[in-house]
């Protein structure tokens, strides 16, 4: 199945390069295809840490870490918001409040740390 996958990332890839179709998002291109894939080009001199896994993996897993502080927050949200106006509310409610103000925040600070 990965190699399927990655024989369908490298047929596609041009398109993305400079003079492609879509080279415009050559950037997301190369975050998705990094994300799934060790890149090709790695450091072997310097003062670097010879390991297998590279920043974007790093960051996969800090963001993974992140989830159940996210998921509090979201509750958070909605119990702070209930508590302040005084009406009683239950753990769904509290946390579907939290999701809808907090969602948005969330999903422009990702498309925006994608795009650059």
């Amino acid at each position: 199945m990965m190699k399927g996958l990655r024989n369908y990332i490298d047929k596609i890839k041009p398109q993305f390069e400079k003079g492609g179709r879509f080279e415009k998002l050559q950037s997301t291109f190369e975050a998705f295809e990094t994300f799934l894939f060790v890149p090709n080009n790695v450091t072997f001199k310097g003062s670097h840490i010879r390991d297998a896994i590279d920043m974007k993996r790093t960051m996969s897993i800090v963001v993974m870490a992140l989830i159940p502080a996210l998921l509090f927050g979201m509750w958070n949200i909605g119990y702070q918001h209930f508590l302040s106006i005084g009406e009683a509310s239950g753990f769904w409610q509290n946390f579907w409040y939290g999701f809808i103000k907090a969602f948005p925040i969330i999903v422009v600070s990702y498309v925006t740390g994608l795009a650059i």
